[in-house]
């Protein structure tokens, strides 16, 4: 099974907690242009339900979860890879989080209703920011 069909089969299962997570990682992925640090994921989705209007918390065991579940399926790969710190000497060991194939995950969501109404609203508030300067 491919990684197309492996996304529409985790989007028809979105009702497990697990599931539903790990399209949402996948969605910000794709808003990312298929990267993002492990440490900055949780701000990202968090920042993804807010526009979606959706409150509430990181369950940071259960992201966990999903990102191992979205490795072992074959549609990210995670690489440790030392990074800075903003206006600090120091470096530590990140995990950088990777789409597999942007094009396959890309296509996969390309009539997802929420995906499409947070790249809309995004874009929406982009605009809104950028006119207000």
């Amino acid at each position: 099974m491919g990684i197309y069909e492996k996304i529409t089969k985790i989007l028809a299962e979105e009702e497990s907690e697990l599931t539903k997570l790990a399209a949402n990682v996948l969605r910000v992925l794709l808003i990312y242009h298929g990267v993002c640090w492990r440490t900055e994921l949780p701000e990202d989705l968090i920042k993804f339900y807010r526009t979606m209007e959706e409150f509430g918390s990181i369950n940071l065991d259960l992201l966990d979860k999903a990102i191992n579940y979205l490795e072992a399926e074959g549609m990210i790969l995670v690489e440790y890879r030392k990074r800075g710190e903003l206006l600090s000497k120091e470096v530590y060991v990140d995990k950088l989080i990777k789409l597999k194939d942007f094009n396959e995950v890309s296509k996969a969501f390309q009539r997802d209703e929420a995906f499409i109404k947070y790249r809309f609203k995004r874009a929406e508030a982009i605009k809104r920011a950028l006119g207000e300067k």
